[in-house]
């Protein structure tokens, strides 16, 4: 076998393995879009026919006998035919995705008035030889309008180019990059072929171009589902935090407003303490990410403070703290101290007590916040919590995102509610 037999050999064969298994990426892989992949799986299988029937109606040629002369002109009109839709069909999708405003609607037409007159002289060269013809001895000849005819895939190649420089504006400097890389290195390879007409570097050029382009485009896709998924993930903590954060500060307001009628000189130390909280913490309440629990601890004793300004003695708090070294979701025991308040002591006409405490495990960090109220069924319970901007269940799901933990609570009618916060050592250390 000669060196450029060879050479001709294994850029088909090497283009058909690179498409076949590009087309199997794209079918195994979810985060890339659907509309985006079906162009790519198309595309690709396009190619690797071109490859095929380039590399079938060669090994065709010279062999006697009708069969294989009828095999190598079918192959070699399905190669034209598929080089024709391969360049039609990536120009169509080009200017899909500039879409410049209709702008490039007679492009659009141009390009399949194009494509169609090529199908329509390939078919016909048939029976005519316009464009090839398949001799007695199966040898493959080019008619008088082969050059003209087979050239026009070239002439959408460069129509492209110009169309994206022109438009260069209009699209990511990414998208620029790589359409920019796959139109011009065909038209290098075209002029590489008339320096070296024996060997295949046009086609070549074209497989390589294309699994540059589809690397790109499957790394930039992927980037972009992550991207998307973490905007999600921040979208929905954002609309979470959104849900807990104005009842706090709506609540806080609403002592402060009636300790102005009440004891103003409480209100005034009130405001003091409410306005200290916003101007050190403000920055932690927007937080999405877990913080030290002694940082949760002081947004819930100034919380505590305001409301002791309010119910004096009848609110007692009591504090067992036996760990702090550990991170927690931001405003996670704040609205469980203040579900244990509001549906808890302030029941009682006596008042009572809360109890935050801290437990340290070999396997989790444990957060316990108990009441001595009255205590509801677990039913009652329920309905209570989403009716209420407590945000009970805003609180489980931030645990569960933020730290793989997660919120227990125990129903004791008659003796209270016991809350506690499961947070496994691998994840809050």
């Amino acid at each position: 076998m000669s060196t450029v037999l060879l050479a001709n050999y294994s850029i088909q064969i090497s283009g058909m393995v690179l498409c076949l298994l590009s087309i199997l990426v794209l079918v195994m892989e979810r985060r890339i879009d659907k509309r985006h992949s079906r162009f790519f799986i198309a595309y690709l299988s396009i190619l690797f026919a071109l490859i095929l029937f380039r590399m079938l109606y060669h090994l065709g040629q010279g062999k006697p006998g009708a069969g294989w002369h009828l095999y190598t002109w079918g192959a070699l009109y399905l190669f034209l035919v598929l080089a024709s839709l391969q360049a039609y069909s990536l120009s169509m999708f080009f200017l899909d995705v500039v879409d410049w405003e209709k702008r490039l609607r007679p492009f659009q037409i141009l390009f399949t008035a194009i494509t169609g007159f090529q199908l329509v002289v390939l078919t016909l060269s048939l029976w005519n030889g316009l464009v090839f013809s398949v001799d007695g001895s199966n040898i493959v000849h080019r008619g008088p309008w082969n050059a003209p005819v087979t050239s026009l895939s070239s002439l959408l190649v460069i129509l492209d180019l110009m169309i994206l420089l022109c438009c260069r504006k209009r699209v990511s400097p990414h998208l620029f990059r790589d359409l920019f890389l796959y139109f011009s290195m065909p038209i290098i390879g075209m002029v590489l072929q008339i320096l070296f007409p024996k060997i295949h570097i046009l086609l070549g050029s074209l497989v390589l171009a294309t699994v540059i382009i589809f690397i790109s485009f499957v790394k930039r896709e992927t980037m972009e589902y992550y991207e998307q998924e973490q905007e999600y993930e921040r979208t929905k903590t954002a609309l979470m935090l959104s849900q807990i954060q104005p009842h706090f500060l709506y609540n806080s307001l609403g002592v402060i407003q009636e300790l102005c009628h009440s004891d103003p000189k409480k209100a005034e130390e009130a405001t003091m303490i409410f306005s200290q909280f916003l101007r050190r913490n403000m920055d932690s309440l927007t937080m999405d990410r877990p913080i030290p629990f002694e940082e949760e601890l002081e947004h819930t004793k100034n919380y505590l403070e305001l409301e002791k300004m309010r119910f004096g003695d009848q609110l007692r708090i009591e504090y067992d703290i036996h760990t702090t070294n550990f991170l927690i979701p931001t405003l996670t025991l704040q609205p469980l101290v203040e579900n244990a308040v509001r549906h808890g002591i302030r029941q009682k006409e006596d008042g009572g007590t809360v109890v935050i405490s801290t437990r340290d495990f070999p396997d989790r960090t444990e957060v316990r916040v108990q009441d001595d109220g009255p205590g509801v069924p677990p039913e009652s319970f329920l309905t209570l919590t989403e009716t209420s901007r407590i945000g009970i269940k805003n609180v489980s799901e931030r645990l569960n995102k933020l730290s793989n933990g997660s919120l227990t609570l125990d129903f004791r009618p008659g003796t209270g509610v016991f809350c506690v916060i499961t947070l496994p050592k691998k994840e809050v250390h």
